[in-house]
């Protein structure tokens, strides 16, 4: 993950991961800014958007927008508005070959071309929403000058307000991993304030969130928040407005207000700790309990345990249960059990 070091982002910062599926880089930006800030992480595919927006859920980003949008429509919407930039630019994939067929098999001198042409196009768009002062990480996964150090020569000879950091190869045959390409760039001038059209957003305040907030977390959340339809989510301050914008996911969704009740999704749930619920079991990760679980059975619990219960595996959040006469009943949303079973036998 060489290209999202080199980015070198801060708590509360406005930070953009330009082409981010499957969301590997993006969760480690997450790491890095502690919820503090705004990372938006975009995807012009609308699959691999979807995927995106799921692997941050499941690493329970509480600061995150997901967007599918090209660069164009994103430079239109957000001018000098980022901090910091990553672009992990679609390439060629020489890089990937050893493990890679289909890079293998569609590789042409002629795609090439047309990818080295298309990082050009993004890169014009890159620079429209970099802040003066901001930080712009460039990568391929491809071993190709046209893609690499011509467009790093481009970008210099066009873009006079850039300053050229550093560049890094990084050659399969000498590293772990495959092979990829790494450029770091800093935008002189000093950022001016921009005067943005924020979301409207209000203080986090739904009453029947509050009422089930209280029985269950140990401290409120302190947020702005924001309707879709029936799901309230926990918004980053000054969110900008996202009128037009192919929105996946606006920040944390708490869960959805369904006939006068709320009910939690399991994105919370992935962004909690054990630590901030009144109410938690705590299983190995080889338990019958937890297999129960994920297979959809009820699980044995204390008999004191009732409603909204936080179901943990050697200290990791992973999904809600509800509490009665000594039983836990699953709440896992559909699709989710195998993805939760894989975490499990990484954490075993």
């Amino acid at each position: 993950m060489s290209a999202a070091e080199e980015l070198e982002v801060q708590p509360g910062e406005v930070v953009l991961d330009l082409c981010a599926a499957p969301g590997g880089k993006t969760t480690q930006l997450a790491g890095k800014m502690n919820g503090e800030g705004l990372l938006v992480a975009n995807e012009i595919h609308p699959q691999r958007a979807k995927i995106l927006s799921q692997n941050i859920e499941r690493m329970g980003v509480r600061n995150a927008l997901v967007l599918n949008e090209d660069s164009h429509a994103l430079a239109k919407h957000f001018p000098q508005f980022f901090d910091k930039i990553l672009c992990d630019a679609p390439c060629s994939g020489e890089g990937m070959f050893r493990r890679d067929e289909i890079a293998r098999t569609e590789w042409s001198p002629e795609n090439v071309d047309k990818c080295a042409s298309r990082q050009k196009e993004i890169l014009q768009n890159v620079m429209i929403m970099l802040k003066p002062g901001g930080r712009l990480v460039y990568s391929t996964c491809t071993f190709s000058e046209e893609e690499n150090e011509q467009n790093v020569d481009w970008l210099l000879a066009n873009y006079s307000d850039l300053k050229f950091v550093k560049m890094l190869r990084i050659w399969p045959h000498k590293q772990k991993g495959e092979g990829h390409f790494v450029a770091v760039f800093e935008k002189m001038g000093q950022a001016e304030e921009q005067k943005m059209k924020l979301e409207k957003t209000s203080k986090l305040s739904d009453k029947f969130y509050r009422e089930w907030e209280s029985k269950v977390l140990r401290s409120p959340i302190e947020s702005q928040s924001l309707l879709f339809g029936n799901n309230l989510y926990a918004v980053p301050e000054n969110l900008p407005q996202l009128k037009g914008l192919k929105v996946l996911r606006a920040g944390l969704q708490l869960g959805s207000l369904e006939k006068k009740l709320f009910k939690p999704s399991h994105a919370l749930a992935m962004a909690l700790s054990k630590e901030e619920v009144k109410q938690f079991v705590d299983y190995k990760a080889n338990s019958k309990e937890i297999l129960d679980y994920l297979h959809g059975n009820t699980i044995p619990c204390d008999t004191s345990l009732k409603g909204w219960v936080l179901v943990c595996v050697e200290g990791v959040s992973l999904g809600w249960g509800k509490a009665s006469l000594g039983m836990i009943k699953k709440s896992l949303p559909k699709g989710t059990s195998c993805v939760m079973e894989g975490l499990v036998v990484m954490i075993h």
